[in-house]
């Protein structure tokens, strides 16, 4: 579950609120159910009424999307699965080696693929 922008029930939210959401949201250790479970916890604790109805429908949308894809997943050939499987391990592994870098490392290696303008 990772998201181009906030989804419409935060619009009305805090920026304090978004923050909290946006944590939640863009980790990309967390897997689809784990997320679902923190974003539920969250929002019944800090959301009012009208967000949190809102928020269970667009929960209501996400579940739906993701059972989608879970079943076109499901359908693909035993070689097309194994390769997604594999793939997903990788992103995994990438966003952990992402998360326990410094910042400072993290900065070195942006830089690194950063074109120069001496390059070009």
């Amino acid at each position: 579950m990772v998201f181009g922008r906030l989804p419409s029930f935060l619009n009305d939210a805090s920026t304090d609120v978004k923050k909290m959401f946006r944590v939640i949201m863009y980790n990309r250790t967390m897997n689809y159910d784990v997320k679902k479970q923190e974003l539920s916890k969250l929002a019944e604790q800090i959301l009012n009424k009208k967000q949190l109805t809102d928020f269970k429908r667009y929960l209501e949308e996400r579940e739906r999307r993701e059972r989608e894809f879970k079943e076109k997943v499901n359908n693909l050939s035993p070689a097309a699965k194994e390769a997604y499987e594999k793939l997903q391990r990788l992103k995994a592994e990438r966003a952990k080696i992402m998360e326990e870098m410094t910042d400072d490392v993290r900065k070195e290696l942006r830089q690194l693929f950063r074109k120069s303008k001496k390059r070009e």
